[in-house]
């Protein structure tokens, strides 16, 4: 005699095979990061569309520059949890403006942050709403600081600066920090949106320290013709560039005074609206790109 299974107990059977196959296919299915494990730091200029993010992985912890816009904030967060990022030892907001915060809000419900670093800006600088939505996020045990001079933080294998570009002014462009990455000989400049203003105000301070020279220069503005000035790319001297934008965006980013700029000196060009996300790995010594699949 066939015995009968009761309704309910088919129904709740029937939900919990359901539920675990999800599971399963989100297990099987997950995008994967790049393999970057054959590099001590790994330098991931993440894919947001028109926004900025920054990854950078070392053997001692995370760092997180820009966070991209609300759009882009699941993509981010995914491409984080691909690669296993649960924890920030640094997360940087070059400035207050939206296509550079919006994910914010995410990242630090998702993810345990050390320190937060943001640049001193009145609300008039920042897209407000956005702001206190992301500083209504900041968990307890995370330090914020604010920062208006030239700021140090040594990461084990990298030394991170920060660099105020001084230029003022009621834009939040013009309040935005520009990165300093070295890990080694090998350097990374992120520029954030900083402006010609702010690109003059870094030569006149820093022009002739060394400071500015870059292996890898992440383009300031999106390739904004209000940025990247010839005598600012001649003392940077990066060998490679590296422009976030989204494909076909409705400000005409990268300009082609920008991109001549820098194919005329012979800097190799990425872009997210044509390479995706773009990874790079270093020893210190040199910088290769890492393909999606491993592959250089």
């Amino acid at each position: 005699m066939k015995r009968k299974i009761d309704p309910v107990l088919r129904a709740a059977l029937i939900v919990f095979c359901c539920a675990a196959a999800a599971v399963l296919a989100l297990l099987l299915f997950r995008p994967a990061g790049p393999d970057d494990s054959a590099y001590p730091v790994t330098v991931h200029f993440i894919d947001v569309g028109q926004g900025d993010a920054t990854l950078i992985r070392t053997p001692e912890g995370d760092i997180l520059i820009d966070a991209g816009s609300n759009l882009s904030e699941e993509s981010l967060t995914v491409y984080l949890d691909s690669l296993g990022v649960t924890h920030l030892d640094l997360l940087v907001l070059t400035h207050l403006h939206e296509d550079h915060i919006g994910g914010a809000d995410a990242v630090l419900s998702l993810l345990d942050v050390d320190t937060l670093v943001m640049p001193e800006a009145s609300d008039e600088d920042s897209d407000t709403v956005v702001s206190r939505r992301m500083k209504d996020h900041v968990k307890p045990g995370t330090q914020v600081r604010t920062v208006k001079e030239i700021t140090g933080f040594n990461e084990g294998t990298v030394d991170v600066t920060i660099l105020p570009t001084g230029a003022g002014g009621s834009e939040g462009n013009a309040s935005s920090l520009v990165i300093r990455v070295a890990a080694g000989d090998a350097v990374f400049l992120i520029m954030g949106d900083t402006e010609k203003e702010g690109e003059d105000a870094l030569l006149a301070e820093y022009g002739g320290t060394g400071l500015l020279g870059a292996s890898v220069l992440r383009v300031g503005h999106h390739g904004s013709s209000t940025s990247t000035g010839g005598s600012f790319l001649d003392t940077v001297a990066p060998d490679a560039a590296v422009i976030s934008v989204e494909a076909g965006n409705s400000y005409g980013h990268p300009t082609e005074r920008v991109l001549s700029a820098l194919l005329d000196r012979g800097i190799t060009v990425y872009r997210t609206d044509i390479d995706g996300t773009v990874v790079l790995g270093t020893d210190g010594k040199t910088v290769v790109r890492i393909a999606p699949d491993g592959e250089k």
